[in-house]
């Protein structure tokens, strides 16, 4: 992606939301700064529209924190959940064990 960009044929990178661009919040930042600063591109969301004032940077920042919050949360249930399932005994969508 950095290696289209810096060709400049395109100005924008338009994303479904934020989380589907990158979910590693410190990740996201360095990476739309470089885009922007190295490439002149600027990454958009599609349904989390973000105005360009200081208001919009905040607002981008939270979706990202919580869009990576969320994303470990998630990580943390889902384990919690395959162990209790493996306590139990009941099928996890592996492959079954013979024997």
């Amino acid at each position: 992606m950095l290696h289209d960009a810096q060709s400049r044929t395109f100005k924008n990178i338009i994303v479904y939301k934020f989380d589907r661009f990158e979910r590693n919040r410190f990740e996201s930042m360095m990476l739309k700064h470089q885009l922007k600063e190295q490439c002149g591109v600027k990454v958009l969301s599609a349904l989390e529209p973000v105005s360009d004032d200081e208001g919009g940077e905040l607002y981008e920042m939270f979706v990202e924190w919580n869009d990576e919050k969320y994303s470990q949360r998630l990580s943390v249930r889902i384990r919690d959940g395959l162990t209790t399932s493996v306590e139990n005994g009941t099928f996890t969508g592996a492959r079954l064990i013979y024997g």
